[in-house]
């Protein structure tokens, strides 16, 4: 005999994650978030930025909220892939966050630039196909781009703006030379944007954000080196808080 599926208790049964586990509420998230990928960069990052801070943990997510350069911010972690990123982002946006910055950090330079501020991200991570088709745009929001690219600049770094590829696997030969091709048309044209290597969450962020009616951007510093930096990290953080903080001027 088949088993009787219970659909009173599908329909009231709320969703593992709800509120990161019922872990955080509107109380514990700011208006302005900053999201890196590791868990573990969380912590430290916060400790040195923010001093004393509320807290909260949920599987992937570690969740730091507090002021960061007179504006309260939470500091939290997506967690590897766009899977794991599009699940911390239906959460901030349901508990009422209004920008989100992904910071990140790439090897080497680029032409040049020691900051990447990704304009938009190629759709190649997987988890936004679910939000909407291929052909809705994962854009970064304009005047945050421009604000990042200033606020970087006066702080003493050469930066450029790029279009962010960030699979969630390896790419096959026929996407690679795709790619390729595209990079060279773009690179000639009379306003030329590189392609950058990165991170699949990016992709997801401007993809969920823009469905949502929410602010999103990100920057990524290039170093020389694999080993993180919490100086440089902590250079990054506040320049995407000053980059926020000229669109709200206002803390929340």
């Amino acid at each position: 005999m088949a088993a009787r599926i219970d659909e009173d208790f599908i329909v009231k049964q709320e969703y593992f994650h709800d509120s990161f586990g019922g872990q955080a509420s509107e109380e514990d998230i700011a208006s302005t978030v900053l999201l890196v990928g590791d868990p573990l960069l969380v912590r430290p990052l916060a400790e040195r930025m923010m001093g004393s801070a509320r807290h909260f943990e949920h599987y992937e997510f570690n969740g730091h909220t507090g002021t960061m350069l007179d504006r309260q911010t939470t500091l939290m972690s997506t967690g590897i892939g766009g899977g794991s990123a599009s699940i911390g982002i239906d959460n901030l946006a349901a508990l009422g966050v209004k920008t989100l910055v992904y910071l990140g950090s790439l090897l080497g330079k680029r032409n040049g630039f020691e900051i990447d501020v990704p304009l938009g991200a190629a759709r190649l991570d997987g988890a936004s196909l679910d939000y909407a088709p291929l052909e809705y745009p994962a854009a970064a929001d304009p005047a945050l781009v421009i604000n990042l690219m200033e606020e970087a600049t006066a702080a003493g770094y050469s930066a450029g703006t790029s279009m962010l590829i960030g699979p969630a696997g390896p790419l096959s030969e026929e996407e690679r030379v795709a790619l390729e091709a595209y990079q060279k048309d773009i690179s000639g044209s009379s306003h030329p944007c590189f392609l950058s290597e990165g991170d699949p969450e990016v992709a997801t962020l401007f993809t969920l954000s823009t469905l949502y009616g929410l602010r999103a951007g990100a920057i990524y510093r290039r170093t020389r080196s694999d080993k993180d930096d919490l100086g440089s990290w902590t250079e990054l953080a506040g320049i995407a808080v000053k980059a926020i903080r000229l669109l709200e001027p206002s803390s929340g």
